[in-house]
């Protein structure tokens, strides 16, 4: 079995099936592709998320708090309220454990959510940390689904693979030096780790948006075929339109990755009607907006797939 998240099949048949109790108020349940929920109370609309840190130890605080609010911010909500469950090492002690929650705290501070309540154990046979976050959100209006229609345009803002580049720069140092890549290139795409939340690109896009998706695991073309999944419907893509940073470019090329397919937090994915595009662009300011493609029911949907980073992990540990 594959490390990452399920296969689309495995997920509809092991997973989606089970909701609990049929309550009118869910808005948005969860389905292939998607994210999050929605509920809508009497005066309130509140989104919903929860996503675990597994593949990366350093910043796992503040990655925990970024990915989940990123989930909130393509639910078209504000990220408010944050729970966290913190299983370690049983050889953890106090200052380890401290670090986490510090880096997890200076961030949602700074992004004004609330740590509210969580759960912290150390666990036999565990080699590093997992941090699961959950957040809830609240919200103007629901981002539906069932908006989209042929025609609508697919935009990205960012760029593909940044945090997977942060994340193979963290992780293979020593063999990306002897491949040819600089110390200073390697330092530069660590420091990508503080360009990955997305809430101020989706406050931008949200008014305009039909529907907005991080492109988390299975990166870009992934996050491409969530959406699909999503809208129950063909995206028409084009591949080459799709931006790639050229430091992403050369961590990648070193490391026989391919960045359309590896985790790319900080890119925001978002349909829009083709009017409204000119709107969403100017509302955007210094954040740079591409066109990749566009609803299309003659087109199948994109495979989500594994992404590239649990690949090259897989090979390096045999």
């Amino acid at each position: 079995m594959s490390l990452g998240k399920l296969d689309p099949k495995e997920l509809g048949a092991s997973v989606l099936p089970y909701k609990g109790w049929d309550d009118p108020r869910v808005q948005l349940w969860p389905r292939l592709g998607g994210d999050g929920g929605v509920v809508e109370l009497e005066n309130t609309i509140l989104s919903m998320s929860s996503d675990p840190i597994t593949g990366a130890s350093r910043l796992i605080g503040r990655l925990s708090v970024v990915v989940n609010a990123n989930d909130i911010a393509a639910l078209g909500g504000e990220p408010e309220w944050m729970l966290m469950t913190l299983l370690v090492p049983e050889s953890w002690g106090g200052d380890s454990i401290g670090k986490i929650m510090e880096s997890a705290h200076r961030k949602a501070k700074d992004l004004q959510i609330a740590i509210v309540g969580g759960h912290t154990e150390k666990v036999e046979g565990l080699k590093g940390p997992i941090l699961c976050g959950s957040i809830i959100g609240s919200n103007e209006r629901f981002l539906d689904p069932s908006s989209v229609s042929s025609g609508d345009r697919l935009v990205i803002i960012g760029t593909a693979g940044l945090e997977g580049t942060a994340i193979l720069a963290d992780t293979f140092r020593d063999k990306l030096e002897n491949s040819g890549v600089s110390r200073e290139s390697i330092e530069e795409a660590t420091d990508l780790y503080e360009d990955l939340c997305v809430l101020s690109q989706a406050r931008s896009v949200r008014d305009h948006a039909l529907l907005m998706h991080d492109p988390t695991e299975g990166g870009v073309m992934g996050g491409i075929g969530e959406l699909s999944k999503l809208i129950e419907g063909g995206i028409k893509v084009r591949k080459e339109k799709i931006p790639v940073a050229s430091l992403t470019k050369e961590i990648c090329s070193a490391l026989d990755v391919d960045p359309l397919r590896l985790i790319s937090s900080g890119a925001l994915l978002a349909i829009v009607k083709k009017e409204e595009l000119p709107l969403m662009e100017k509302g955007l300011g210094g954040f740079e907006v591409e066109q990749i493609g566009e609803v299309s029911p003659d087109e199948g949907s994109y495979e989500i797939g594994q992404d590239e980073l649990w690949r090259v992990l897989e090979d390096r540990d045999g």
